[in-house]
Formats: structure tokens, sequence, C-alpha cells
């Protein structure tokens, strides 16, 4: 399982999304396997400008990982990168808290 900690992070410029993008694919470099994803989106913020950039990116991690992804947080997938991630195809399982994902997982 990958986990990745979004908790109180925040997307401004092109940059940020370049330097997720190559973290990402750093710490799956040597993964065996294609892992199960959970991502926390809790107080996680994006600039507008910056949410096409973001969801593109996904959308490449995603192909790349081919498997089970989920992702929580209260509000903000829901109303912003959920419906942008949709629009380019990508299923994912968005939960609102961390159990909800860890459960669903386990199944």
């Amino acid at each position: 399982m990958f986990f990745i900690n979004f908790e109180g992070h925040e997307v401004t410029h092109p940059g940020d999304v370049e330097a997720i993008r190559l973290e990402v694919e750093k710490q799956l470099a040597n993964a065996e396997g294609k892992p199960h994803t959970i991502v926390n989106y809790d107080n996680f913020s994006i600039r507008p400008s910056m949410l096409d950039a973001y969801s593109e990116m996904v959308t490449r991690l995603v192909k790349l990982l081919r498997r089970r992804n989920a992702l929580y947080d209260k509000q903000f997938l829901r109303m912003k990168l959920g419906d942008a991630l949709k629009r380019r195809s990508v299923a994912l399982y968005i939960y609102e808290s961390p159990e909800e994902s860890r459960e669903h997982n386990i199944k």
C-alpha cells in the first residue's frame, strides 16, 4: 500500500505540481508491483489556475499505477478535483475518512 499525506498542502504554481510528480515517481520507482494508493487531501488547497495541470498529472500517475486508488477528505475532492478527474475518465474511490478508505482497501 502506498500512502500520500497532502493534509494542509497547498499547490500554487506549476513547480508544485512537478515536485509532487517527481516525488511520487521516486517513491514508487522500486515498488514491487502496483500498490493500492491512498491519498489524504484533508485541508489541501489548490489555486484554480493549477487545477488542470494537477489533474493531468494525477491522471498520468493513475494510468501508470493502474491499480485501485482511494482518496479521502471532507469536501475538496467532491467539489474540485473529483470533477476534473472525472472529465479525464479517471475512476477513483473518494471517502470521507482514513478509516473508511482502509476498510474498502482491506476487502
